[in-house]
């Protein structure tokens, strides 16, 4: 982990950071008018339908080299008060595992929508995906944010199995991100560099109709990507998939292997929300476990509703999300003239409930 460093002193890695930072500011404004319209699957432009029910969110994960996580949730929905309300939900965890949350709401008319779907302003906090060169901005509640990121334009995004009428795209794993980063109590900002995944999500009904949970396992090595999927819907049934990526060569891309829970624990909202201790995978020639440990942070998704909107919907949905921290373990079966090798490292698990979990979960079958 990289010491934490200020803008104090003219330290001259500090001031060469601040040059890249204003040349990349000066790249998005350049930038702007090179927009085309229009968006194919995997592309981030919004989504949304008019259906009465219709919502869709980005979910972006932030891993800094100051050692702090950044966790954020833009989202548009039609539930709730009125149509197109828009809301940003999430926490930043320190260093020292501290968790400061943040979220906002606004109705229609109160937040900003850009051109093509790929802006969402609410407040000062902006997603901003309209150029190759995309900004993140969390300004609320004493925290400012400011990354700016750029997903390599060859990269393959991928559709993830869901049940139909669920779709989600993970847009990049690893998006090389710069900026800056100031906590309430900082006197000054922090320049920050890291790496920012992202998925996008949309729907025309509610979310609870379709997903009772949603696992994401999200890797914290620098030479390493790790992407695992898991939905499971109401009914039980459940739709998973995996990358593996080494130093940018792809071990594991498959939607076909065996995932089995072991163990569940509390995780800060009682046993219908426990999540696993551990996951176990295996498949053709390789294996692997994933170690969920101590909670990094966790919200209750309603409370960004205002009264009554949010009892209402507490009739039909009471969701919960938590992160996790987590260690993962890969062992390859050799192949000719090879040997046994195996992989191991540092993660983030997401888990979102919809709903809590039933006494006695019928784990149905497990779908590609």
């Amino acid at each position: 982990m990289n010491a934490i460093r200020t803008h104090r002193g003219g330290d001259p890695r500090a001031l060469s950071r601040l040059r890249s930072w204003g040349a990349l500011m000066g790249a998005l404004v350049i930038g702007l008018a090179a927009v085309a319209d229009g968006d194919e699957r995997g592309g981030p432009a919004s989504r949304i339908s008019g259906s009465a029910e219709a919502s869709e969110y980005w979910d972006l994960t932030a891993d800094l080299d100051s050692g702090h996580r950044l966790f954020a949730r833009f989202a548009i929905t039609h539930l709730g008060p009125g149509d197109n309300t828009a809301y940003l939900i999430g926490h930043v965890v320190t260093p020292e595992g501290l968790s400061i949350p943040f979220r906002k709401g606004a109705l229609e008319g109160r937040w900003t929508p850009g051109p093509a779907g790929r802006f969402i302003g609410i407040g000062s906090s902006q997603l901003d995906q309209r150029q190759p060169l995309r900004r993140l901005r969390i300004d609320r509640a004493g925290i400012v944010i400011d990354l700016l990121y750029r997903p390599d334009p060859h990269g393959e995004f991928r559709e993830i199995p869901g049940p139909p009428g669920y779709f989600v795209d993970s847009l990049h794993d690893r998006a090389p991100a710069q900026g800056t980063l100031q906590l309430p109590g900082m006197d000054v900002p922090l320049d920050v560099q890291g790496t920012i995944a992202a998925t996008h999500t949309w729907m025309d009904r509610g979310e609870a109709t379709h997903a009772l949970r949603r696992l994401e396992v999200f890797s914290l090595e620098p030479a390493m990507i790790l992407h695992l999927t898991e939905v499971t819907e109401p009914g039980g049934n459940r739709y998973h998939s995996l990358l593996l990526e080494h130093e940018g060569q792809e071990l594991v891309k498959s939607q076909d292997f065996t995932l089995v829970e072991r163990g569940k624990k509390d995780a800060g909202y009682g046993t219908p929300y426990g999540v696993p201790t551990r996951l176990t995978l295996s498949g053709p020639d390789w294996e692997g476990e994933v170690t969920l440990e101590q909670v990094l942070a966790k919200d209750d998704l309603l409370a960004i509703m205002p009264q009554p909107f949010r009892f209402l919907m507490s009739f039909s949905m009471k969701p919960r999300r938590f992160w996790l921290a987590a260690r993962f373990e890969f062992r390859f079966k050799p192949r000719p003239d090879d040997r046994e090798h195996s992989l191991s490292g540092r993660g983030i698990v997401s888990v979102v409930f919809t709903n809590p979990l039933p006494p006695e979960p019928n784990a149905g079958a497990n779908k590609p």
